[in-house]
């Protein structure tokens, strides 16, 4: 019996042999860096506490 996660992990593949090792516009770069700079890690939340009403 097949499951799809192990269907997933079967045909992964290595993505690396895509890289050609040209180099990376400075627009794009900079794009790339910004939306990583952006995403939410674990690192970076910053904790709120939930409103309470108190009537």
């Amino acid at each position: 019996m097949s499951h799809p996660v192990y269907d997933v992990i079967e045909r992964r593949r290595d993505v690396r042999a895509e890289f050609t090792g040209e180099p990376i516009g400075t627009d794009v770069l900079t794009r790339l860096l910004s939306a990583a700079h952006a995403a939410p890690s674990v690192g970076n939340i910053n904790w709120v506490p939930p409103l309470t009403s108190t009537s």
